[in-house]
């Protein structure tokens, strides 16, 4: 159960936003719900997902409200996917900089590579942890990354570096690279005899 005073919005902030995650990345189980205020674009995105192989996920999903709606209002999450998509991206989680990486089949709708360093300040003095994430995502994650905001809520991480990519499924982009090849060496071949 998550409650709180009531508090009024900023100008900015014009909707109430009810957020539900669910974390392993740190090896146990942790769900947060969060109550606040927010900007009403927030309640376009659909689940976010991160996923890093080994049970190592976080998932998160919003609702907005206003009003007495608020009362009733709770987010879900889907059941995780355990269907593997044939995506596959390099995949590591580590409080440095550098964290050794391996490769990692993707599940569901996550058919995006990403990566991201963030910065989380631990204190007002300016103390700070320093964490990279590699796996699988979907595209409305990388949105985020592309926007600069970090995907995983409640963290309050300034986003150092970002990159996200689709991935496509093994052995898909060398069998491309060699039709398009046949197809101009057959038109060379074709401009040649005439």
């Amino acid at each position: 159960m998550c409650t709180g005073p009531k508090q009024r919005c900023p100008v900015k902030k014009d909707t109430c936003a009810i957020s539900l995650s669910e974390s392993t990345l740190d090896g146990t189980t942790v769900v947060t719900i969060e109550k606040g205020c927010e900007s009403s674009n927030i309640c376009r995105f659909p689940t976010i997902e991160i996923y890093l192989g080994r049970d190592q996920y976080y998932r998160a999903n919003v609702v907005c409200c206003t009003g007495d709606k608020c009362r009733d209002a709770t987010p879900k999450l889907p059941e995780m996917p355990t269907q593997h998509n044939g995506k596959h991206c390099l995949s590591c989680y580590s409080w440095e900089t550098k964290c050794h990486k391996e490769m990692v089949d993707c599940l569901g709708m996550d058919t995006y590579c990403f990566q991201m360093e963030s910065r989380i300040h631990t204190n007002a003095n300016g103390s700070h942890l320093d964490r990279t994430i590699k796996g699988c995502t979907t595209k409305s994650v990388c949105s985020l990354l592309a926007a600069g905001q970090s995907p995983i809520w409640g963290s309050y991480a300034t986003l150092k570096n970002a990159e996200c990519k689709p991935r496509h499924s093994k052995g898909f982009h060398s069998t491309s690279c060699s039709l398009a090849s046949i197809f101009w060496l057959l038109l060379l071949k074709i401009f040649l005899s005439l």
